[in-house]
This record gives C-alpha cells, sequence and structure tokens, in this order.
C-alpha cells in the first residue's frame, strides 16, 4: 500500500508539467528532411529542440544526414563517408518530392549551430536545442563545434552507449540520453551512465516506468512516430509523464502541451 501511494505521489509531480517537443529530423511540413529551410520553419513555432543526424564526410567534416547513403532523400546513389563536403554540397535533397525543392542542399554541423545560435541570440525567452543523433561523427570535433556555438551546454546527445561514454569522458557535464528498450535495461544503464534522459520506446512506456524513471532525477524522451504520430498517442504519452515528445507533426502535437 506504501509502495502504491508513493506511485501516485511521484506521478502527481510529473503529470501536468510542462513537456515539450522534439522535431524528428528537423522535419518541418512538406519540407525535406534534415535541412537549413526545415528548420527555418520550426523555429517559431515553439518547440524545444531541433534533432539532428551528424555524420561525417570522406574529408573529415560533419554534416547532417540521416542515411549512411544519399539514395532515399537526394539526387545521388553515393554514401556520405565517400564524397568530400564540395562534392556533398553539389548533390541536392529532394525527399519524397524529388523536383519541387532542388534547392536544397545538404547542411554541414556549422551551418546549423550557426543557424540556432543566431536564433538563440535574438530570441532568449524561445532558445532552441539540439538534439543530437550521433550517427558517424568523431565525438572530440563534434563537442568542440557545439562549444564554438555556444550550444553543447544545452544539446542532448543520443548514441550507442560506448559513444555516450566517449562524450562524457569529454565533458562530463554533456547531456547525454541512452536508448531504453525495456524496463529491465533501466537499473543497469542508469547506474553505469548516469544519463540526463532516456530515449524509452513507446511500446515500453507505463506509469510506473516513467515515474521510477523521474525517481531517479533523469528525464524521459519517446519518438511517436508514424503510426504512433498522432493527438491520441501524444494525450497518453503526456498523461504518464513523458518530457519530451520527439514527432514528424511538431505544430499537431504543440496542440496537446503545456509549453
Amino acid at each position: 500500500m506504501k509502495a502504491f501511494l508513493l506511485l501516485v505521489f511521484m506521478l502527481s509531480c510529473f503529470v501536468g508539467k510542462s513537456q515539450s517537443i522534439a522535431a524528428h529530423r528537423g522535419k518541418a511540413f512538406f519540407i525535406p528532411e534534415n535541412t537549413i529551410r526545415g528548420m527555418k520553419k520550426l523555429l517559431p513555432t515553439g518547440i524545444k529542440y531541433i534533432e539532428i543526424d551528424v555524420r561525417t564526410s570522406k574529408d573529415e567534416e560533419l554534416v547532417i544526414m540521416h542515411d549512411g547513403s544519399l539514395k532515399r532523400t537526394t539526387n545521388s546513389k553515393a554514401k556520405v563517408n565517400e564524397l568530400t563536403l564540395e562534392e556533398l554540397k553539389k548533390v541536392k535533397v529532394t525527399g519524397w518530392f524529388n523536383i519541387r525543392f532542388r534547392k536544397n542542399s545538404i547542411p554541414t554541423l556549422e551551418e546549423v549551430c550557426e543557424l540556432i545560435s543566431d536564433w538563440n541570440a535574438q530570441n532568449p525567452e524561445q532558445q532552441i536545442h539540439l538534439y543530437v543523433d550521433c550517427k558517424e561523427a568523431a565525438p572530440q570535433l563534434l563537442v568542440n563545434t557545439l562549444t564554438q556555438y555556444n550550444l553543447a551546454a544545452n544539446a542532448v546527445f543520443y548514441g550507442k552507449d560506448s559513444y555516450l561514454l566517449e562524450l562524457r569522458n569529454i565533458n562530463s557535464e554533456l547531456k547525454i540520453m541512452p536508448g531504453l528498450k525495456s524496463e529491465q535495461e533501466f537499473a543497469t544503464k542508469a547506474n553505469l551512465l548516469k544519463p540526463y534522459a532516456f530515449d524509452v520506446a513507446y511500446s515500453s512506456l507505463t506509469p510506473e516506468l516513467v515515474a521510477n524513471i523521474h525517481s531517479r532525477g533523469i528525464k524521459v524522451f519517446s519518438d511517436l512516430l508514424f503510426l504512433n504520430d498522432r493527438k491520441p498517442v501524444y494525450r497518453k504519452a503526456i498523461k504518464m509523464g513523458v518530457d519530451v515528445i520527439q514527432t514528424d507533426r511538431a505544430k499537431k502535437a504543440l496542440t496537446q502541451v503545456s509549453r
């Protein structure tokens, strides 16, 4: 009975608190993912995070692209790490629309950082942070770039556990976020990584798990994508106390959260 009452108390502390939205792959409506144009559209919406995927070019420049191959979202069939930055800049990001958005190019991490940094300087009450999916990036170069633009301290870093530990070795204050597929992993990962947050699979979310994570002072992020990217699911996640919802439909999700 005491355990039940404690759980109810913890839930009452978190349900109804302010939740935030992360824009998956910097995606704005009808604009290809991971493009500067899409990110510019997202900046004034009220989201808190823009999620980006960082990879490395042949000449070791950090660029923004989800897939290792360019085939799905551009007019090239090469792999990111097969082309230099100069060559990647000649590639056109077309998304699903093929022709309409041929003016979009693959952004560098520095270009994204400059965009966010400039926005934050001009909008102190509406700060945007980076949610960095570390696909393929040298840890020190990644941290140095974000630090140069004063974005490292508030960024959240997602990736393999071993990579996140490398980041922590560079800067112990970085906000790392490992994935959490099941409740059985929680204690081990929490003790080893001491994360800022967990990216919890939606299929594993329960009020009890969220309360347990919060009891350790750790935040809960969850990806509500594809069939889960809709209002009833947002409301369910919010009721459970999820802190940050990642979505492809940022504007729609924002109607459901208290910012």
